[in-house]
């Protein structure tokens, strides 16, 4: 993996196929994720 950055974002580029794709946007589903999980209701087991 490449990782690098411009302007507007930081990227990881795959070195073998040059697969690309934008990490804060990843950052941000993760931290999206992470936050309705503990905005949902625990879960009542028996």
């Amino acid at each position: 993996m490449f990782f690098y950055t411009d302007l507007e974002s930081w990227y990881a580029e795959c070195v073998e196929c040059s697969y690309r794709y934008n990490l804060v946007d990843k950052a941000n589903s993760v931290e999206a994720l992470s936050q309705s999980e503990k905005d949902a209701p625990p879960e009542d087991k028996p």
